[in-house]
């Protein structure tokens, strides 16, 4: 799963637990969970990727990449 994708999963948890709400709180901390962990991974993913030598030019994420991001980031639905 790559960063982006983990991104996208921590959104769609955070959905599901906001669906789960106040009727069930057990539910709904274990989406809120799951969301954490995935989070976690993007964020590790792209700090990762920031870091790296790009073969195309300076240090960072491919172009690419920073597609993946870019297209996640705009789909942000709150």
């Amino acid at each position: 799963m790559t960063g982006p994708e983990h991104y996208s999963e921590a959104e769609g948890f955070i959905r599901n637990a906001q669906s789960a709400g106040a009727a069930n709180p057990d539910e709904e901390r274990v989406h809120l969970a799951y969301a954490q962990v995935h989070a976690t991974l993007a964020l590790a993913a792209a700090t990762a990727m920031s870091n790296r030598q790009n073969p195309d030019g300076p240090p960072g994420m491919t172009l690419e990449d920073q597609a993946g991001w870019d297209a996640v980031a705009r789909d942000v639905a709150w």
